[in-house]
Order: structure tokens, then sequence, then C-alpha cells
């Protein structure tokens, strides 16, 4: 498991005037572009263009929704930050993948499970031959054995504050957000910050958008 750290707001360097690449939030599993309003509002406040991508998470596929989400960075020329909540995150994984170099800037992941999702086999389990259909992309996420990594700076957000269905579901013996456990959100080689939020939460902590806005600031930029 990759050290685990928050990110310093002394830690950002002053530049000349820069170009930051816009900013893609992209929700998590039974949610829609609301559920990303308020992260939006305050990287907006912070200087930073942004937009919502919204996806098909319930019976959508994983390689449709990415394919999606890719004719939706190429709408605009430049580079783009990938922010993910939960699956929204894996949807943007592996969506970089099919982008061509240098579209992607950074990928944010918040509490997405990378290493695979005990709370979506356990919903699978209850939910017996009609899980094929529900959360389709999770469960080919999880699935797959190798999972994509990319080229470009990661920071991953993980929360300790189990308060979810997950938690009812699984009975987590180890730290977790109630719906994914701090393991589970591990990624390799990026910059970590585990903090005292549950799953839903995370998107509307004042804290949380804090921390990704600094580590946004403190990206390498185009002048």
């Amino acid at each position: 498991m990759p050290a685990i750290s928050t990110i310093s707001a002394t830690s950002r360097t002053t530049s000349q005037a820069t170009v930051r690449p816009r900013v893609v939030l992209v929700h998590g599993l039974f949610m829609g572009r609301h559920a990303m309003l308020f992260l939006a509002r305050q990287l907006k406040r912070s200087g930073f263009r942004v937009s919502c991508f919204a996806h098909n998470t319930i019976t959508g596929s994983l390689e449709r929704n990415a394919q999606r989400l890719a004719a939706f960075v190429q709408r605009e020329q430049g580079p783009v930050v990938l922010v993910g909540h939960s699956l929204g995150g894996l949807v943007s994984l592996q969506s970089a993948g099919m982008l061509p170099a240098g579209d992607i800037a950074a990928l944010v992941l918040l509490g997405s499970p990378y290493q695979g999702a005990q709370a979506g086999q356990a919903l699978r389990r209850l939910l017996g031959p009609r899980s094929t259909r529900i959360a389709r992309a999770l469960h080919e996420w999880s699935s797959q054995s190798d999972k994509p990594t990319v080229s470009v700076p990661v920071f991953t957000l993980a929360g300790t504050r189990s308060t979810g269905l997950g938690r009812v579901l699984c009975g987590f013996k180890e730290p977790n957000d109630g719906t994914v456990t701090v393991t589970e959100t591990c990624y390799p080689n990026a910059v970590t910050a585990v903090m005292p939020v549950s799953h839903t939460g995370m998107l509307f902590d004042r804290h949380v958008a804090e921390q990704v806005v600094q580590w946004l600031r403190d990206l390498p930029t185009t002048h």
C-alpha cells in the first residue's frame, strides 16, 4: 500500500502565467451529475473550468461508458483532468486508455475501488440472477485481471467514516468509508490522502474539496 499523506497548503509553488487543464467530474454508482455539483462549485471558485459528465451506472457497460466519456473529453481541445467518484474513477481510468497521449493531464480518484469492491460482490449475491444487469460496469471492472494504469499523475482519496450500505452488507474489518475499504482504493504510486469522511459524504465535504484543489494547483502547467 502506498504511503498515506495529506497535501500541505504550503507546498504550492507560484509560477508565471499558466494555462491549467479543464476538469471533468464523473459521478459514481446510482448517482447523476448533480452529485458532483458541490465539488464543481468549489473548483470553479478556485479558478478551474469544470464540466460534469453523466453516464449510465446501473446497466451501462464499462466499455460503453468509457467510450462516451472519451468522446465527451474530445469535444474541446487541450488536456483534461478527470475527477471520478467511486465507479466514476474506474470509468475515468478505462476511458484514459482510449484517448491519445496528451489528452489527459491527471486523474483524481475519490473512493474508487481500484482493487475491486467487496460491497459490489455482496450486492451481486443479494440480487441473485438480476445482478448481471445491475451495476454492470462495476462487475466488469472487478472481473478484469489486469487493471488499467495511466502514465499521468494520480491522486487518490479514501474515507474512514464507516457509514453506508457496504458496512451492513460486508461487515468490514478494516478502515472503510461505509462502502469501500481504504485498501480497495490503492492505486500504484499515487499521491494518497485518507480523511474521516464517508463514501457519499466526501462529495460534500469542504476539506475534501480543498485537498483536490490543492493537488490540482500543484500539477505542472503549460505556459
